[in-house]
């Protein structure tokens, strides 16, 4: 039985994504699927290591806002990252990396992070989207194999539901799987 990409994914999130991206993208080629547009994948870190000690160390800052860590050199002149990625740094080329996040509402929170806005901002007409729902507005089509949005942040609460479509409507939602019954969701 042939599968798509979606059930593919369906079926690597309820394994507790025991299917790697390696995996997917050989899985396709085996299928014929092949395709050249762009990807964007957006991995936010809820709490994770701070910026200056990953794609940020400040060598010329004062030692109490510099990182702990050593920079290396990257494969774009000019940027520089933490000892801890050189694989990140090899790929610099082919990566855009956002070193700041300046908020609107004065918050730390998720939705705040997947839309630029607060979670209160156009409330009246069904809030702001988070950019992947965005993303499946203006990319996607019903054709598409896969979806263009797929939402694995199920952890606490303040997480849970930051990837929501907004004013945009349920039909531009994230796909996403439930792995609540995983250790991964808690």
């Amino acid at each position: 039985m042939e599968r798509n990409r979606r059930q593919i994914l369906k079926a690597g999130a309820s394994g507790l994504l025991g299917i790697s991206l390696v995996d997917l993208l050989r899985t396709e080629a085996l299928a014929g699927i092949r395709n050249s547009q762009k990807s964007v994948i957006n991995i936010h870190l809820d709490g994770g290591p701070p910026q200056h000690d990953t794609i940020d160390p400040k060598p010329d800052a004062p030692v109490e806002i510099r990182g702990e860590f050593r920079p290396i050199s990257t494969s774009v002149t000019d940027i520089q990252l933490s000892e801890l990625m050189p694989k990140i740094a090899a790929q610099a080329h082919r990566i855009a990396f956002i070193r700041s996040l300046v908020g609107s509402a004065g918050a730390h929170d998720a939705f705040q992070c997947q839309s630029g806005f607060g979670a209160a901002d156009l409330r009246s007409v069904g809030g702001r989207p988070a950019v992947g729902c965005v993303v499946t507005k203006l990319l996607s089509s019903t054709n598409d194999p896969i979806p263009a949005y797929v939402d694995l942040m199920q952890g606490r609460p303040m997480v849970r539901n930051s990837a929501r479509p907004g004013f945009l409507g349920q039909a531009f939602r994230p796909f996403r799987p439930d792995i609540s019954s995983s250790s991964a969701a808690s």
